[in-house]
């Protein structure tokens, strides 16, 4: 049987709040028997939609506001919905939390109640990346917007024993490489040519030198590392993309009655084709770097986005995936 995986949730971050948390946590309940989830908000808002017996509601006063700065989150939002969350976790009654809410409130808030493991002084948001061959780990995606070559090489450290500990891969066959503006060693911002000479030596993993930006779909690396500000702007160029690209496809396919009638033939293609360029498919980043899992949900994520973050935090604790990073960063760090 099963072990029950308790999941806690932020359920009045983000755009649709309380909504969507509670609508993804019926959703979800019914993909997985075991899974027990916690949300923290306003209860009097939360008790409005239908119950379920493996629904915990714990309240919460207040709410971390999209434009509130870290530092003032950490002083003035400790009763919040974000914070309590968090501190489930902290406190062993949760084994991840999931947010939609303020990134820069969510990483001080993280790092200080959950701490950072040993040897990591910033975490990382990292998401995999779908590409021709195999997924791409990307990080920073921002958490970091200024990461300093030292943090950069930590993200490296984070990025290859997550790598390893979900598709159980060994340390020769994980390649990680810097996004930057080009190919030549003599490209890029100083900090990024100062992060390739730590990672060029480096034994923990195997660098293969700097990707650009149009690469990032094509496996070249299982681990690609930015800081967080490259990293965000690269992630929300390609989710729009990918928006467009539907929208594109959509409107063709309406233009005309040949149009339509083609389409019915290519239905079973374009629902694949579809699912592989839904921004909602790949909902929920992971916060890497500290004691206890934390996925991160877009804002904006609606009822389906937000089950497919409840997902990959799920997928997370059933794997170990915290336990399986702790070693990996020993063995790396053996060999950094």
């Amino acid at each position: 049987m099963p072990v029950n995986i308790h999941i806690a949730i932020d359920a009045m971050s983000g755009d649709f709040g309380p909504r969507s948390a509670m609508l993804a946590a019926q959703k979800s309940l019914l993909a997985r028997p075991n899974l027990h989830l916690t949300l923290v908000g306003d209860v009097s808002i939360l008790s409005l939609y239908p119950s379920h017996s493996r629904i915990q509601l714990i309240p919460a006063s207040s709410v971390v506001a999209m434009d509130d700065k870290p530092a003032y989150a950490l002083r003035h939002c400790r009763n919040s919905s974000m914070a309590i969350a968090l501190q489930q976790v902290a406190n062993k009654q949760a084994a991840a939390c999931v947010s939609a809410g303020n990134t820069g409130a969510m990483v001080a808030l993280a790092c200080h109640l959950l701490k950072r493991l040993p040897g990591i002084s910033r975490p990382a948001i990292c998401k995999l990346l779908p590409s021709v061959s195999k997924p791409s780990l990307m990080l920073d995606l921002g958490a970091t917007t200024q990461a300093t070559p030292e943090q950069l090489l930590q993200f490296a450290a984070l990025g290859s024993a997550f790598y390893q500990a979900v598709f159980a891969r060994t340390r020769p066959d994980v390649r990680v490489a810097l996004l930057n503006i080009g190919a030549e060693s003599t490209k890029g911002l100083e900090h990024i040519r100062a992060a390739a000479k730590l990672l060029s030596g480096s034994e923990g993993f195997d660098y293969q030198g700097y990707v650009e930006a149009d690469q990032l779909f094509e496996g070249v690396a299982e681990v690609i590392v930015c800081d967080g500000f490259a990293g965000n702007i690269a992630l929300k160029a390609c989710e729009g993309t990918a928006r467009y690209i539907l929208a594109v496809a959509n409107r063709t396919m309406r233009e005309s009655l040949w149009a339509r009638l083609q389409a019915v033939f290519a239905l079973p293609l374009l629902s694949r084709w579809r699912h592989c360029f839904a921004p909602d498919s790949y909902n929920g980043a992971s916060l890497l770097g500290l004691r206890g899992i934390v996925v991160k949900s877009h804002g904006g994520a609606g009822v389906d986005a937000m089950c497919s973050a409840i997902e990959v935090a799920y997928e997370q604790v059933e794997c170990k995936l915290l336990e399986k990073i702790e070693n990996q960063l020993l063995v790396i760090n053996n060999g950094v």
